[in-house]
């Protein structure tokens, strides 16, 4: 083999003098999965938050609620080692997420002439102990999953298909509660 092209194979294989890097270390996947199935446990209480709204006609947004929610949430983040911009951010996007799914109740809703459900949870005695109960689970999903190390766009929305499913889970609203979770 001649030189030159001993020297071009080289810079193929990323082993000429300078061209080499050490390999970067994958995020650990599992942590993603983790968060992704707590998401999707909270994204699955919106049906029936849906339904809920739906009988005493309350609106979706809220949005004094939704200011109260991720000032408690920044502080809770805080207390378990997240940075409050991270925390408010995934949160913020859970939220969201979560109008989405709700939306796309009322609208399948609306278009069938749905009346109101005879076995609607109650908002406020049964559902928001539920989500509460999954956030206080997501925070530490949250850190775990900061701890490893962010993944691609692409590698989180790969995982997120398959997980994040359900009643109203569109792929607007998959993609909105992902969306602060890849690194680039």
């Amino acid at each position: 083999m001649d030189r030159r092209r001993f020297v071009r194979s080289l810079i193929a294989a990323g082993l000429a003098p300078g061209c080499w890097r050490p390999p970067q270390a994958r995020p650990d996947t599992a942590a993603a999965e983790r968060l992704l199935d707590l998401m999707n446990r909270r994204l699955g209480l919106m049906a029936d938050v849906a339904r809920a709204k739906w009988n005493t006609r309350s609106p979706i947004d809220d949005p004094p609620r939704e200011r109260a929610l991720l000032a408690a949430v920044a502080e809770a983040g805080r207390e378990v080692g997240l940075d409050p911009a991270d925390t408010t951010a995934f949160f913020a996007a859970q939220i969201e997420a979560a109008k989405a799914v709700q939306r796309e109740c009322f609208r399948e809703w609306e278009a069938a002439g749905r009346r109101p459900f005879p076995d609607a949870p109650d908002l406020v005695r049964e559902m928001r102990p539920k989500i509460d109960a999954v956030g206080r689970e997501l925070l530490t999903g949250l850190k775990s999953y900061l701890d490893t190390g962010r993944l691609t766009r692409v590698e989180v929305s790969a995982l997120a298909e398959p997980r994040l499913t359900g009643d109203g889970v569109t792929p607007d609203a998959r993609s909105l509660a992902v969306r602060p979770l890849a690194r680039d």
